[in-house]
């Protein structure tokens, strides 16, 4: 991506002409050492970029293993996992503005790459799966007549394969798309480009200004899941829907919107008794 590439030449440019299997350990544990003391976060988006590509070099057959044990390193900056998601009114707020956008005529290349991005956010929300992979939906993992979304395992983060129920709202925006762009198996296929998008921040940022939120792209995720728990799926049931092996962020979801849940019957309880 755009961010990891900015990321490799600011910090691991130095490196460039090396050979993958001479990098020494020493070397990289300075380096992560170095940015900790500046920005805990930076220095672990660098350290895991790094593994990846000594990953890749050993999954490619460009080094037979982590000769200087780089992959051993651990993260000194420990993060504090992220709970974030959308309260339900905020949330409902969203899709009425989303609804609105799709609503509206396109003319330019411009107001025709909003539009899809639109689309996109609505599918975030409504399935819960990876930004990556909604962005990377091609036309071959869809079988749009039973409303269904099979995502293989290469392109999944627990490399295992995910079966997505599309709802009918979803299906309705997603069949002009398949029809569209016959040159390309994708689905959302960046009007400018050709390509699919690799980025959809600008918009959101936009999305968050317009309607006075604060949430990240893959707070949706989050939010779907919350959304899920208040219709009363349960943790396992939660996770498959998201493809999420571990149930670590389900549970913390699960347990904030609960709590959220929990205050909203006191306050309704407190205003029957005393209205």
């Amino acid at each position: 991506s755009a961010k990891k590439l900015q990321c490799f030449f600011k910090y691991l440019s130095s490196f460039h002409d090396r050979n993958i299997g001479k990098i020494r350990k020493e070397d990289i544990q300075r380096l992560y050492t170095s940015i900790v003391t500046q920005n805990g976060h930076t220095a672990n988006r660098v350290l895991s970029l790094i593994k990846v590509i000594i990953s890749y070099g050993i999954q490619h057959g460009n080094i037979e293993a982590d000769v200087n044990g780089i992959l051993t390193i651990k993260k000194a900056f420990k993060e504090q996992p992220r709970t974030n998601f959308l309260s339900l009114a905020d949330a409902k707020k969203l899709m009425a503005y989303l609804d609105e956008n799709i609503k509206r005529k396109t003319s330019s290349t411009l107001e025709r790459q909003h539009h899809l991005i639109y689309i996109v956010s609505k599918a975030l929300i409504l399935t819960g799966q990876r930004k990556q992979n909604v962005l990377q939906m091609e036309k071959t993992e869809l079988d749009i007549d039973s409303g269904i979304w099979t995502i293989p395992p290469a392109k999944n983060k627990t490399s295992r394969e995910v079966t997505c129920h599309l709802v009918p709202e979803l299906v309705e925006l997603l069949q002009p798309l398949l029809e569209k762009n016959e040159n390309s198996n994708y689905v959302f296929v960046n009007p400018k480009t050709g390509r699919p998008f690799t980025e959809i921040r600008k918009t959101w940022s936009r999305i968050q200004k317009d309607l006075n939120i604060s949430a990240t792209i893959h707070d949706l995720r989050r939010t779907c899941a919350s959304l899920h728990v208040r219709h009363g799926a349960s943790i396992k049931q939660i996770a498959d829907t998201l493809g999420d092996s571990s149930l670590d962020m389900v549970s913390r979801v699960y347990a904030k919107t609960e709590a959220s849940i929990l205050r909203e019957n006191a306050n309704k309880l407190s205003k029957l008794i005393y209205d």
